[in-house]
């Protein structure tokens, strides 16, 4: 994404794609990054929003992933995310959790 503008009741996205540049429209967009890259990306924020957006520290951020050949159904198949506490890490996800559907055919393999 390069760039998210407030265009009256609609809102502008500029980002590159296939090597080039596109953009569109909609009512609404959620930013869903760090906040200093947020504030890099909506343009026109208020001075003290963006001020408050690019002055939040943050550490390091380390992302895994893991590959699974699992054929049945398995317990974690409706969860997609977990708050772990007191671990070296603070959150779990399972965003394929949407591919993994409680169907009968899977529930009978877990079986």
């Amino acid at each position: 994404m390069q760039e998210v503008a407030d265009e009256g009741e609609l809102v502008r996205v500029r980002y590159r794609a296939g090597g080039a540049e596109r953009e569109l429209r909609a009512r609404q967009a959620i930013v869903a990054t760090k906040a200093y890259d947020a504030a890099r990306l909506i343009r026109d924020l208020p001075a003290d929003t963006h001020s408050a957006l690019t002055s939040i520290p943050y550490g390091p951020t380390v992302v895994m992933a893991m590959l699974t050949n699992e054929t049945r159904a398995m317990p974690w198949d409706d969860l997609y995310a977990l708050a772990t506490p007191k671990r070296a890490f603070n959150m779990l996800f399972n965003t394929v959790n949407v591919l993994r559907p409680r169907s009968a055919e899977r529930l009978r393999a877990a079986a």
